[in-house]
């Protein structure tokens, strides 16, 4: 009986352990004006106002990577990351200060048009949101 006992602690001690777990892979960026990024799981990752505490549901789908300045935020998107449809990829421009999105375009090309017309500079350098970028 007490090995039955110690077998069900066991269990319940792994069991406890393997939960704790959740979320370990998420992670968030800190991005101008009090924007993140947020991995939520590995189906979601989205773009977040903290000063309202809402998403940016105007960018939609998976945000496969992102750039961004001092004030605009551009994202490279999927619909689902399960389907990861490259020739359906979807780009958006986040001005963060007035809370305003740009997109969808539907190529690189019409996001760097639209940047030019808007007289923005598209960062270099893109973050992918896997791995996480904070590493």
């Amino acid at each position: 009986m007490k090995t039955y006992k110690f077998g069900i602690q066991i269990i319940l001690i792994v069991v406890i352990m393997l939960s704790g777990c959740a979320g370990t892979s998420d992670w968030s960026y800190e991005l101008p004006n009090n924007y993140e990024v947020w991995r939520i799981n590995s189906d979601d990752i989205i773009i977040k106002n903290l000063n309202t505490q809402s998403n940016v549901d105007k960018i939609s789908g998976f945000i496969k990577e992102f750039s961004y300045d001092t004030r605009y935020v551009f994202t490279r998107n999927v619909e689902s990351i399960n389907d990861n449809n490259i020739l359906n990829e979807k780009y958006y421009i986040l001005d963060t200060e007035n809370d305003m999105v740009y997109g969808a375009y539907d190529s690189l090309e019409e996001l760097e048009k639209s940047a030019k017309e808007l007289n923005l500079q598209i960062p270099e350098k893109w973050y992918r949101t896997s791995p996480d970028p904070n590493r």
